[in-house]
């Protein structure tokens, strides 16, 4: 069961990055604010299922896996925080420079996810 969790979320990461490259295209602060707006909100949503998944998962994992998940949540919630700090952005170029931290936190969780997947099989 924790491996259909697991590979769900990270299915649901391209609902991440679809928006967050889109962002780091965008030619104005308005549009990398729209999209940034729905990375932001997937995000949130993949942070929540991965955390429902570990509280769900009690002595089901093991060690290892339970430690790759734990360190996913973490990217996300790092990545959660880091998409706050685009909005301070002044301009396109700004904003841009914050997206790629909250791209790396994102690929960091991604990365993580299939290495717990890879343990896990």
């Amino acid at each position: 069961m924790m491996h259909r969790e697991l590979q769900h979320v990270r299915d649901s990461l391209d609902l991440i990055h679809r928006p967050l490259n889109a962002a780091i295209l965008a030619e104005s602060t308005r549009d990398v604010t729209a999209y940034l707006g729905r990375a932001q909100a997937a995000s949130d949503q993949a942070l929540l299922e991965l955390n429902n998944a570990l509280s769900r998962s009690g002595s089901n994992i093991g060690r290892t896996e339970r430690s790759l998940v734990q360190a996913a949540a973490n990217a996300l919630t790092q990545a959660f925080g880091g998409a706050e700090k685009v909005f301070l952005g002044a301009n396109v170029s700004e904003m841009r420079q914050r997206l790629l931290d909250f791209k790396t936190q994102v690929d960091f969780a991604d990365a993580y996810l299939r290495a717990a997947l890879g343990v896990e099989t």
